[in-house]
């Protein structure tokens, strides 16, 4: 039976942010389907061309969620027995925005958001737009570890490093998110102001398994 070492490499990657992504979420109440879809569609509509008049492109407006549902709530009837009663329909529209990262962009989106009356959530979030460059990189840089380690182990150990057996990755999509987020609060507040901030490097990590024999 050949002889093994087994090492986990660790690969980091930091870099900085270089795109934005704004998430909206709109949500219309009324009481006909009909008059909930037509709602809905309004806001949409004017939050899209309040987007665009800042200089974003349309096919970078994303919707990533739409639902629709039924609302009850549990109300007495005439006999004091509690009962589910249909109240109206709730319509739920998530969007995603990625733009390039621009503060002054940022400044203006959120002044023509707050002034087409559509109240949505807003989340923002700072990243990369080149992901898979940073995967790659990753992957790399864990390589490199390993083999760093499997080196000096060997050494230690009094043995010699052989061919490379096996590699394990338990791959999957990693966080390439900078540890910067934006409050709907804190955003909205800040909508007739210069934002004055700096969001934090993306530190990524990744692990993956390594075998190699040993003679």
């Amino acid at each position: 039976m050949k002889r093994t070492i087994v090492v986990k490499g660790i690969g980091r990657v930091k870099r900085a942010p270089d795109q934005m992504e704004l998430g909206l979420v709109v949500q219309t109440r009324e009481k006909e389907y009909e008059q909930t879809i037509e709602k809905a569609d309004a806001s949409i509509c004017k939050l899209n061309a309040a987007m665009v008049s800042e200089g974003v492109e349309l096919e970078d407006i994303k919707t990533s969620n739409l639902s629709i549902q039924a609302e009850y709530e549990n109300a007495q009837d005439a006999r004091g027995n509690y009962v589910r009663r249909f109240v109206g329909y709730l319509c739920e529209h998530e969007m995603m925005i990625r733009v390039p990262l621009d503060l002054s962009l940022l400044g203006r989106l959120l002044r023509a958001i707050s002034q087409t009356n559509a109240h949505p959530q807003l989340s923002i979030r700072f990243t990369v737009k080149d992901k898979k460059s940073v995967v790659h990189e990753l992957l790399a840089s864990a390589a490199e570890d390993a083999l760093e380690k499997a080196r000096v182990l060997a050494e230690a150990s009094g043995v010699t490093l052989g061919k490379l057996m096996h590699v394990e990755d338990d791959w999957q999509e990693a966080v390439i998110f900078s540890p910067t987020n934006m409050r709907v609060s804190e955003a909205m507040a800040m909508k007739d102001r210069h934002l004055a901030i700096t969001p934090e490097d993306m530190d990524v990590s990744h692990t993956v398994r390594f075998v190699w024999a040993i003679e």
